[in-house]
């Protein structure tokens, strides 16, 4: 499969949550072969950004468009943006960090559970650890992740 670029609005997902997407101008499954594939995509040629491509209650494909990536190229709901498209084949990992891995080496279970969930969760509970700039904010955080590992809940 080639790249596909093409432009979009940024829509607003109307979900109360801040959250928008673009809609995907193409045939998802005869050109990608699948109904939710991995793909990289390029916004306004500076914010790469690693996902999938779904359709959520809706009869076409769509690609969330977080808020940090809206920020990095300085554009709002509303907004025209190039984006480009391709396959990510690529292995997907999160680099675990040692505070949580050591969590997870002594809790089989939160592991497994860890270990099951979709690179997007795992790399949001990462980013949420790994964003915290103080060491007691880190601790919090900490706890707070594997309390909800513990839970089973799928992301922050």
């Amino acid at each position: 499969m080639t790249k596909q670029v093409f432009e979009a609005e940024i829509l607003d997902a109307d979900n109360g949550m801040d959250a928008a997407f673009v809609k995907i101008p193409f045939n998802v499954e005869k050109i990608m072969g699948s109904k939710r594939p991995k793909i990289k995509a390029i916004f306004d040629g500076k914010a790469e950004y690693r996902g999938s491509l779904v359709r959520i209650q809706t009869p076409f494909h769509m690609l969330l468009l977080r808020k940090d990536v809206r920020a990095a190229i300085g554009k709002n709901i509303g907004d025209i943006i190039e984006v480009s498209v391709e396959l990510d084949t690529e292995p997907r990992e999160v680099e675990v960090p040692p505070a949580l891995q050591q969590w997870l080496d002594k809790e089989p279970d939160i592991k497994g559970f860890f270990g099951k969930l979709s690179f997007t969760h795992r790399k949001e509970y990462v980013n949420y650890l790994n964003e915290a700039k103080r060491e007691e904010t880190r601790l919090k955080r900490l706890e707070k992740v594997v309390e909800m590992l513990r839970t089973k809940k799928k992301g922050i």
